[in-house]
């Protein structure tokens, strides 16, 4: 038996992963009562790793699997039409992101009156937005400097991840190491895309054709 269903032409292995992402992910962020938490349901503070911790990679995981298969069908498109659809993609799911967290938009206030909710409580880079990011940087990646470069780029990357890791633990200054860390994530996710995508052999990045009878 195959992973992919000829009727739907998807991949049933695929599925399973985005829909258990997606599940965990939800589960994760309306756990009911944020006074008492399962420890799996909330991340590791350093050292450790709890279930919590494989939502989000899980999820860029799962973007870059799929990336390996867009990409494919967008090479018969020009250069033009295929940095259209990637910026259309990657400004839609920053914009979901952006209005998720700002829902419902609006109040009413004390006095009954009707305000819309400040924009300055918004939060900017959320996981929608990180995503949109990853998928927008690690599809260009892929599709200029194709496989071998994207291949350069991980062990570049890595290498430096590992380097301001290395230097993060030394300095004093709180100011610095969050830019250190939030530089550590940024690498570490466009990573996990991009790999993701690498992942995937090149035969089955095109779409399925059922032979002619």
């Amino acid at each position: 038996m195959t992973n992919l269903t000829h009727s739907s032409q998807r991949y049933l292995a695929f599925d399973v992963l985005r829909g258990m992402t997606v599940a965990l992910m939800i589960v994760f962020n309306t756990p009911g009562d944020w006074g008492v938490l399962y420890s799996q349901f909330v991340h590791a503070q350093w050292h450790g790793i709890t279930l919590t911790d494989f939502g989000f990679p899980s999820f860029l995981f799962v973007v870059g699997n799929a990336m390996a298969f867009a990409l494919g069908k967008y090479e018969q498109l020009g250069q033009r039409a295929v940095l259209a659809k990637l910026f259309k993609r990657s400004s839609l799911i920053i914009l979901l992101g952006f209005l998720l967290y700002w829902f419902p938009f609006f109040k009413i206030d004390e006095a009954g009156q009707f305000t819309w909710l400040p924009l300055s409580q918004v939060r900017i880079p959320g996981v929608l937005q990180r995503i949109g990011v990853c998928y927008l940087i690690a599809a260009l990646i892929l599709y200029y400097w194709k496989t071998r470069g994207a291949l350069i780029f991980s062990a570049v990357a890595l290498l430096g991840y590992w380097a301001i890791l290395a230097y993060w633990a030394t300095i004093r200054c709180r100011a610095m190491q969050r830019q250190s860390w939030t530089c550590c994530c940024w690498v570490r996710h466009i990573c996990i895309t991009v790999e993701a995508s690498l992942l995937i052999p090149r035969e089955y990045s095109v779409p399925y054709r059922p032979p002619s009878t």
